[in-house]
């Protein structure tokens, strides 16, 4: 079975740019569109995906999770480790 899902996680530092950047309307379809492109993937699997009891619990989870696909404000902790690869 083969599906396509969004999931993404953002500083809030990001996510704020983006949400200002997303209420002019210069920008507003460029930048949904990036974020459509970076957080959309593809996936392959035999498990039956339609059905949830015939699936492992932490996958049906992680399946819950990923299929929400909004961009989602990442921990402090996640935040902090990216800071490392900031170049500004």
């Amino acid at each position: 079975m083969k599906r396509q899902y969004k999931a993404s996680y953002l500083d809030k530092n990001v996510f704020d740019s983006i949400t200002h950047l997303r209420k002019g309307n210069a920008f507003k379809y460029k930048v949904l569109g990036l974020l459509e492109s970076l957080s959309t993937f593809d996936t392959l699997t035999d498990i039956d995906l339609d059905n949830p009891t015939s699936i492992h619990s932490l996958l049906a989870v992680a399946n819950n999770i990923i299929t929400r696909g909004n961009p989602t404000i990442c921990s402090n902790n996640i935040s902090s480790k990216l800071k490392e690869f900031s170049t500004g």
